[in-house]
């Protein structure tokens, strides 16, 4: 998929500057920052869902190791 995207100079230096430090293409620095983003953002809509709901429902007992195999699971993608 191809995206365009519109940088500050000073970032967009400071982005080729960090790609050639960590051996890797712009592009695919970017899709690295982008993929953890998206991780992040998952996980802390899951985990703002867990707390809504602990004041609300009785918790199961697993449900902490349930929680952490779906974090697994995520960070396998």
């Amino acid at each position: 998929m191809r995206v365009t995207v519109h940088l500050p100079d000073g970032m967009g230096n400071d982005l080729r500057e960090a790609a050639i430090v960590e051996h890797t293409s712009v592009s695919a620095l970017i899709a690295a920052a982008v993929r953890r983003y998206i991780t992040d953002e998952r996980r802390k809509r899951c985990g703002e869902q867990v707390l809504g709901l602990a004041g609300t429902v009785s918790v199961p007992p697993g449900i902490l190791m349930e929680l952490e195999r779906g974090r697994e699971a995520d960070d396998r993608t």
